[in-house]
């Protein structure tokens, strides 16, 4: 393996902040619809492509080493849907219903 890049949880924070200048994300008081959760995957798209660019990631360190990042430590906290958030993935026969948990190595996904 190569050198490793360092993304800083500032540097994380400081792309949030640019991102948030451009897309609002609402915060639903009820249930999240499927525009809300777009609308985060929008930002956090915004962010992703800010960052590879600052770091000048490849494609490789960017698919797998984006999503190594604790984002709980960051601002993107205040706009992660509850629900992707902490989720817990219990070997069983039978999938969820909310479609979380059918990649074990990337519940969310």
């Amino acid at each position: 393996n190569g050198p490793q890049t360092c993304i800083t949880y500032d540097a994380v924070n400081a792309a949030y902040l640019e991102a948030r200048k451009r897309i609002h994300v609402s915060q639903p008081h009820g249930d999240y619809k499927s525009e809300d959760v777009a609308t985060v995957g929008e930002l956090l798209l915004d962010i992703s492509i800010n960052l590879a660019r600052t770091y000048g990631l490849s494609y490789e360190e960017i698919e797998k080493g984006l999503p190594l990042i604790d984002t709980s430590k960051t601002l993107i906290r205040e706009v992660c849907p509850p629900f992707l958030s902490n989720v817990e993935c219990r070997p069983g026969k039978y999938r969820r219903y909310d479609g979380l948990c059918t990649n074990l190595e990337h519940p969310t996904w």
